[in-house]
Order: C-alpha cells, then sequence, then structure tokens
C-alpha cells in the first residue's frame, strides 16, 4: 500500500531523475527499471548524488543497480531512511 508521503515521493525522485537526465520519463513507474527509463551507469551516478542532497539519504551507485533498481524501490528504502528534518 502507497502512502500519500511516498507518492509524494515518488513525484520528487522523478524530478530528481528528469532533471539530471533532461528527459521527460512520463513511463516513471514504480516497478520500472532505470535502464528500461533510458538512464545509464554515468546518469545513475550523478542521480546517487542529487538524491543525498535532496533527501539527505546516502545512495550510492551499487544500490541504484543493484537492490534499488526501479523507483519503487527506491522510495521505499528512502522512506525507511529519511530523518525527520528531511520528511518536512
Amino acid at each position: 500500500m502507497t502512502t500519500t508521503f511516498e507518492s509524494h515521493l515518488m513525484t520528487k525522485v522523478r524530478e530528481v531523475f528528469e532533471d539530471i537526465s533532461g528527459l521527460e520519463l512520463e513511463g516513471f513507474g514504480s516497478d520500472s527499471n532505470y535502464l528500461e527509463l533510458g538512464l545509464d551507469s554515468l546518469l545513475l551516478t550523478q542521480a546517487a548524488t542529487s538524491l543525498k542532497r535532496t533527501f539527505e539519504v546516502e545512495v550510492s551507485f551499487r544500490q541504484l543497480s543493484d537492490e534499488l533498481d526501479t523507483p519503487g524501490a527506491l522510495v521505499r528504502y528512502l522512506s525507511e531512511h529519511m530523518t525527520p528534518k528531511a520528511r518536512a
């Protein structure tokens, strides 16, 4: 079940990926693999840095290419690891 907070996070995550890629990611669904969306390893490396800055959660390229390889997995991870300050 997706909460309102997780829906908000999904929107913000999509914005991060659109900003770094310059693409409008219309197919950006919770189960879409980043490679299927056209995001390569360089963009995932940039995304890791941007996600840390935006959400104050350490996310590595390796995580994005392995266990957090879909937006849904990433949102769940962020939701579990964000500080109360970052949630506000």
